[in-house]
C-alpha cells in the first residue's frame, strides 16, 4: 500500500513538473513570437515608408500588414496553447458551408459589390448618359444589383451592375442639373 502511494506521488509531481515546464516552455515560444511580429512589423514599415513612400494610400498596406501579423499572432497563440481546439471544427465546417451557399450566388455577390462601387463612383451619376455594349441611356435609378437606364425611345433598360467594370462604357456627363430626357417618360422623373 505504501508503495501505491510512493509511486503516485512520484508520478503526479513528475506530471506537475512536466506541466509547469510545458507552460513556462509555451510561454517563452510566446514571447519569441511576439519579438518576432513585432520586427517583421518594423521591418515592413520602414520598407513601406522607404520605398512606397510617395505611393498614395502605402499606408493602407502597411494597415493590412499589420491585420495579417496581429491575426497571425492570434492564431499561433490559440494553436498554441489549445484555445482553437473545438474551434477549429466548428470554422471549418463553417467554411465549408459558407462556400456551397455562396458559390451559387457568385453573380449576385459581383453585381452588389459593382453596385456598391458604382454608387459611390463620382465620375457616374443620375443623369448621365452612358453607352454601354452598344446601349445608349440616361441613367435614371441605381439599385444595388442593377442599373436603370432610360433610352430615347422611353425603354427602360436593366444593367447588371458588374458589366460597368467588366465592358467598356462610355460616360457623356450632364451638362446641367436637370436630367436629360425628362420629357421621354414623367413617371420615372417625378420627385
Amino acid at each position: 500500500m505504501i508503495s501505491k502511494f510512493l509511486v503516485l506521488a512520484v508520478f503526479s509531481g513528475t506530471i506537475g513538473t512536466a506541466g509547469t515546464t510545458l507552460i513556462d516552455f509555451k510561454i517563452t515560444h510566446l514571447l519569441f513570437s511576439l519579438l518576432i511580429a513585432t520586427g517583421l512589423f518594423l521591418f515592413a514599415k520602414i520598407i513601406i515608408q522607404t520605398k512606397l513612400g510617395e505611393l498614395k494610400g502605402s499606408s493602407k498596406l502597411l494597415g493590412l500588414v499589420s491585420v495579417g501579423i496581429v491575426g497571425g499572432e492570434i492564431f499561433y497563440t490559440g494553436i498554441n496553447f489549445g484555445i482553437f481546439t473545438l474551434a477549429i471544427e466548428f470554422i471549418a465546417y463553417l467554411g465549408i458551408g459558407l462556400w456551397i451557399i455562396l458559390i451559387p450566388f457568385q453573380t449576385y455577390l459581383k453585381n452588389m459589390a459593382s453596385g456598391i462601387s458604382n454608387f459611390m463612383n463620382t465620375e457616374m451619376d443620375i443623369g448621365d448618359i452612358i453607352e454601354i455594349k452598344g446601349k445608349k441611356g440616361v441613367i435614371i435609378e441605381f439599385h444595388l444589383t442593377k442599373t436603370l437606364l432610360l433610352t430615347e425611345n422611353g425603354e427602360k433598360i436593366f444593367i447588371p451592375n458588374h458589366r460597368f467594370h467588366e465592358d467598356v462604357m462610355v460616360i457623356y456627363p450632364r451638362k446641367s442639373k436637370e436630367i436629360p430626357g425628362k420629357e421621354l417618360t414623367s413617371s420615372f422623373f417625378k420627385n
